[in-house]
């Protein structure tokens, strides 16, 4: 963590200092830096160069970039600014740092390694994502996965820096450990500005680990929450700001890397970004009378994120292509079109933990803090306090709004529990900024009730969060302790459940699983071209033959047909393998997007029985079948 936070502060300081931006605090810095990384992870796939070498490249260069910072730091300045001269403020920090500490030990304790994966989600997409990647230099390779769609590929390049030298099981740390660190340190150093209160800070910090993360999978999740509060931070703390409208056309980089870099990571958030930028702009427009400035910044930030997020639709674009001309058909089983009533004040508790009422509350939340930096920028006439409070109105707004977008729109393509998933990274990376930043908003220089207002809103909008997730989390902290793992969707698990999905995991993540994949793979030839439908198609070797992985997610794209291959690997049932009469259940159970998914993968099944009685069978052992596709 250590390494990389440096190596991230070296590549985040190069580009506040190309782009004219101030040095700003380190974990800002340090978040930019994993922005122009996700920015770097896209030409190198493109280029099939991302394997292991290219990454340690990037670590070594940030390190060299941080080590000149350094020598060129007034470190005086520095260790006066984290280790205030007051008593007081000494404490405060140390009750801080103590905090933080508390937190990133248990985080680490239970979740860099923790004892069950995903075994859907994860075994067969997300670490095979990342191993395709460091052994062949690329992500791209299969129209039968999800790359292009579910995500563009910028997690698992990140994991790609753990996967490169270290287990896969270790996998975890980047996001639920490492991002996670980040955004407890951007929520907790707000302290640092002379005019928020460690209360505030506190309950900011806090804010990031209470709000349940409805965490089922390796996916971006904090990752996503931490490039979102970096934005917010740029947008709104004067520690990070420069001038808004200056000439250099290199001033938008660092906003345009953090909206390109989210979308790389997952498209889901989307309905974030485009509400941010509307109010942000309609903000900016209603604090500055320079139109023509305004205008030409707006745009060079559109053109900037389109060159950043370029490499990962180029990566993709074959297989857009091919969804565009010769489009998958629709699916055999007929689609249920129905969707959920939804009730947003609901307090009973999702399936992946948590409660309606708690969410809209944290969304309401933050609309209440637009409401009041509306009105505090109206009245106010210094124009940093006024730029302020506009600009964290339009934040917040987009925020609340994006909550509601999602949810009340999201149920007509999916099931509304994994609806609101969606939503929670908005949720996490927003509120906890909003609660420090408007602790400062509503600051005055010359009352202290000025600064007691802000936190006392800080508290109390914490208090009602904490309320509400209180009991979630005390399910959370239980279900880690004592299942090992914090996947959510164990929380409605029978015993008999758990244990069969415990004694699932153990095999799959040893050396004898690995050595029977591979020992299936040692029956096709080298270089030939194979689909596989495998459990574990991590455990597959990339670089000895051209592998089309398959996960339900990927069958579910417009671009999922078949290719031409000379042999098919098929794990037909055992592990956690669908039976065709589960696909039908989920299929009317469920219906819009996921039914569609499940009714295309039936089809691709069934399809696959019928290759079966066709072709040469070169073995059928152990719920596995090896077929040599006739020409």
């Amino acid at each position: 963590m250590l390494v990389i936070s440096c190596a991230l502060f070296g590549w985040g300081r190069l580009v506040r200092r190309f782009s004219g931006w101030p040095m700003g605090t380190w974990p800002v810095t340090a978040t930019l830096g994993l922005a122009a990384w996700i920015f770097f992870g896209g030409i190198l796939n493109l280029l099939h160069l991302a394997y292991p070498w290219a990454l340690d490249l990037l670590v070594i260069s940030g390190l060299g970039l941080a080590l000149s910072e350094w020598k060129a730091a007034d470190w005086p300045s520095v260790r006066k600014y984290y280790w205030p001269t007051a008593v007081k403020e000494r404490g405060q920090v140390i009750v801080l740092a103590i905090l933080l500490l508390a937190l990133m030990c248990f985080t680490i304790e239970t979740q860099l390694r923790p004892l069950g994966y995903n075994t859907g989600d994860d075994f067969r997409k997300y670490f095979a994502h990342v191993v395709r990647m460091v052994q062949t230099g690329t992500l791209r390779g299969s129209p039968l996965n999800s790359i292009g769609s579910e995500t563009l590929g910028g997690q698992a390049f990140l994991q790609g820096f753990v996967a490169g030298h270290f287990p896969i099981q270790l996998i975890n740390g980047v996001d639920a450990v490492f991002c996670f660190f980040l955004c407890l340190t951007m929520a907790g150093g707000i302290f640092f500005q002379q005019k928020v209160s460690v209360g505030a800070a506190i309950i900011s910090l806090l804010a990031v680990f209470f709000i349940n993360p409805q965490y089922v999978n390796v996916s971006a999740l904090y990752s996503m929450a931490a490039l979102l509060m970096a934005l917010i931070f740029l947008k709104i703390d004067p520690r990070e700001q420069a001038s808004e409208f200056p000439a250099a056309p290199w001033h938008e980089i660092p906003l345009a890397l953090i909206y390109a870099g989210v979308l790389a990571l997952k498209p889901t958030v989307l309905p974030f970004l485009a509400l941010q930028f509307i109010f942000s702009f309609l903000a900016a427009v209603k604090k500055t009378p320079d139109w023509p400035a305004l205008v030409k910044a707006t745009i060079r930030t559109i053109l900037w994120a389109a060159l950043f997020i370029a490499p990962w639709l180029l990566l993709s674009a074959p297989e857009y292509w091919s969804g565009l001309i010769h489009p998958a058909g629709a699916p055999a089983t007929p689609i249920q079109k129905s969707y959920e009533t939804i009730n947003l004040l609901s307090g009973a508790e999702k399936y992946f933990g948590g409660s309606y009422l708690a969410y809209t509350a944290a969304a309401f939340g933050l609309v209440l803090y637009a409401v009041f930096g509306i009105a505090t920028g109206r009245r106010s006439l210094e124009p940093a306090r006024r730029s302020l409070a506009l600009n964290l109105a339009a934040i917040c707004t987009a925020g609340g709004a994006a909550y509601l977008v999602i949810n009340v729109g999201g149920v007509y393509f999916m099931d509304s529990d994994n609806v609101l998933r969606y939503s929670v990274p908005i949720l996490i990376g927003v509120t906890p900024a909003a609660i420090g930043l408007g602790s400062l908003c509503w600051t005055d220089r010359t009352r202290v009730a000025g600064a007691s207002q802000g936190t006392l809103l800080a508290l109390v909008f914490g208090a009602v969060l904490f309320g509400l997730f209180f009991q979630t989390t005390i399910n959370r902290v239980k279900l880690l302790l004592r299942e090992g793992t914090e996947l959510a969707f164990l929380q409605n698990s029978s015993p008999g459940n758990l244990i069969y999905f415990h004694d699932f995991q153990k095999p799959a993540q040893q050396e004898a699983a690995a050595k029977e994949m591979q020992r299936w793979q040692q029956k096709i030839p080298p270089g030939k071209k194979v689909i596989a439908w495998v459990d574990t198609p991590f455990q597959l070797d990339y670089k000895r033959n051209i592998i089309y992985d398959v996960n339900e997610a990927g069958l579910g794209t417009a671009w999922a047909v078949r290719p031409e291959t000379d042999y098919v690997l098929w794990q037909y049932k055992g592990g956690t393998i669908t039976k065709p009469a589960d696909y039908h259940v989920t299929i009317q159970q469920f219906g819009r997007h996921l039914g569609f998914t499940m009714a295309r993968t039936l089809d691709f099944y069934l399809a696959l029985e019928k290759l079966r009685a066709q072709s040469e069978i070169i073995a059928d052992e152990d719920d596995f079948v090896l077929m040599r596709l006739k020409p």
